[in-house]
């Protein structure tokens, strides 16, 4: 998160794997996308009512604002959410009509987060030092404007701004952030391409769930088999090789797909196939992010982008001061259920990118 006047910034996400097994348990590895969504207060109430995570962060209760906000009442607020969307032909691959497109960069989480944030701005706390308390109440209003599904993932790494690997069990939050690789030429390079098809996460969650529901073992041994494969990426995602990742990544995928095919969710596009053939062709890989069907592809490797012939946003290992300096310590949260422990973890080699990517 990013301070401007009255202004929050927050972030992007991309979930690079662990779908689905996340929301069971599993661990899941996330980040930062440098595309800003902006929460800015302002002087009068808007036109129309607004979109229910905002409408149920602004009613969050909140111990540390109470005393200000009892003075001086809840802030009106305004949202540029616009680098958020795909406004260029070049980027919808659309009609010159140019109709804006959700990329799926976490949208929803990234405006509980910002309004979050700014609450506690206006009432003296640096949000960004204070980042797990953003993390926490803005995951309870996130909750309930999605109607209790999803992880929480999304708004934990928005609230973050750095690269982490997240788990939810029991209720406990936990975000790892001591990622950074020992040896800098073992990194594996990453960028986003826009799939030109906005996916509709919250229909495909709602039915994996369904499909767990309503079939037996032979499902709940596949979500364990599709945990395991996350666990494994856990485990040697800092350090592993790219042979050793790509395997295990392709594991995780495969699992994946034979899950949601059971759940009846459709996940491929002729562009998704297209880019996995041409990225193993380059010796790289392609995978759908998030809940599939759409949003954003994510490419591995060393691969030759201009003759993709559409922007790309690479994600690198370098993080830049213009987003703020942060914190020496992260923390473990808790669900709302649960709020009285923490356990610190130190931070290294936080996310930075540039984008090619045009909201123009």
């Amino acid at each position: 998160m990013m301070r401007v006047g009255h202004s929050v910034r927050v972030l992007g996400k991309v979930m690079i794997w662990g779908e689905y097994a996340v929301l069971h348990g599993g661990p899941a590895l996330l980040l930062p996308v440098p595309r800003v969504l902006q929460v800015s207060e302002a002087t009068s109430p808007p036109a129309n009512p607004y979109p229910p995570p905002l409408a149920e962060a602004l009613l969050q209760s909140i111990p540390e604002t109470a005393a200000y906000e009892s003075a001086h009442g809840l802030p009106h607020v305004t949202v540029d959410r616009s680098a958020f969307y795909a406004t260029s032909f070049r980027e919808t691959g659309d009609s010159p009509a140019n109709r804006p497109a959700k990329l799926g960069l976490g949208s929803s989480a990234a405006e509980a987060v910002g309004v979050t944030a700014l609450r506690l701005e206006r009432a003296g706390l640096d949000s960004r030092r204070v980042w797990e308390l953003v993390a926490g109440c803005a995951l309870e209003a996130h909750e309930r404007a999605q109607r209790g599904l999803g992880s929480g993932a999304d708004v934990t790494a928005c609230a973050a701004g750095v690269p982490l690997l997240f788990r939810r069990s029991a209720g406990i939050v936990e975000a790892r952030t001591d990622l950074a690789r020992r040896s800098p030429h073992a990194e594996i390079p990453m960028a986003l391409v826009w799939s030109a098809t906005p996916a509709d996460t919250r229909s495909r969650v709602a039915r994996f769930e369904k499909w767990l529901q309503q079939r037996g073992r032979r499902e709940q041994a596949r979500l364990a088999l599709l945990i395991e494969d996350a666990a494994a990426l856990e485990q040697a995602w800092p350090d592993g090789s790219r042979d050793e990742i790509f395997l295990l990544l392709d594991t995780f995928c495969a699992r994946l797909e034979e899950c949601q095919v059971a759940a009846g969710i459709h996940w491929k596009s002729s562009q998704l196939q297209a880019l996995r053939a041409w990225a193993r062709h380059h010796g790289g890989r392609a995978k759908a992010t998030g809940a599939g069907g759409g949003d954003m592809i994510l490419l591995l490797g060393d691969l030759p982008y201009d003759e993709l012939g559409t922007a790309v946003i690479p994600l690198t290992s370098t993080y830049h001061a213009d987003h703020g300096d942060r914190p020496d310590q992260f923390h473990r949260y808790f669900a709302p259920s649960d709020r009285d422990t923490e356990l610190a973890h130190r931070v290294s080699s936080p996310l930075g990118a540039s984008a090619d990517f045009r909201s123009d």
